[in-house]
């Protein structure tokens, strides 16, 4: 099953500023100079674009991280990680050239497509807004010709919820609406 959720603007101005708001903020800026569309360069060039602005901002704060730290367990379609004993929490490694994936409903179903940078970046200061993640970007590791993003977050101690039991509080609490279309990823 997939949830939509969609918040008022209000939620995320009062988000305070982080890294991960200011790098938002630099590949929005890096797209054309009023904001985050597509003007003056071709659709199939954005996400090329993202990286390049994104790596420009990392670089002139210092957020590049050391290229030979490699993490410890591979994981899923769009992580590798490592738990960081010292701090209990877990960093994640995106795949190199890869910002996960988003899913698109243009058409009316459902296509699992690779997301930008932006798309990457937006969905974690969502998943902090709507529920109180403390996801911080960590920064960025370059190896080659080849980028990452890196981000933190807490260990999370206790059971996973059931599927009745995410979808009860999904679109009870926190209302989210059900499509009724197959499971993806």
């Amino acid at each position: 099953m997939l949830w939509i959720f969609v918040i008022d603007n209000d939620v995320t101005k009062a988000i305070s500023p982080t890294a991960l708001d200011a790098a938002i903020q630099a590949v929005e800026r890096g797209l054309c100079a009023d904001g985050p569309d597509a003007r003056g360069f071709d659709e199939g060039n954005r996400a090329g674009r993202e990286w390049r602005a994104l790596e420009a901002w990392d670089v002139e704060g210092n957020f590049l991280l050391n290229s030979e730290i490699d993490p410890e367990r591979i994981g899923g379609r769009e992580h590798d990680v490592s738990f960081m004993e010292g701090t209990k929490k877990w960093r994640k490694f995106t795949k190199w050239n890869s910002a996960g994936y988003t899913v698109d409903l243009e058409t009316g179903q459902p296509n699992f497509l690779p997301a930008t940078p932006l798309q990457y970046l937006l969905r974690l200061g969502l998943q902090n807004a709507v529920f109180g993640d403390p996801i911080t970007l960590f920064g960025l590791q370059q190896r080659e010709r080849r980028l990452r993003i890196v981000t933190e977050q807490p260990d999370i101690v206790g059971e996973a919820p059931t599927f009745e039991e995410m979808d009860h509080y999904l679109r009870e609490s926190e209302d989210f609406a059900r499509l009724d279309i197959p499971a993806m990823g």
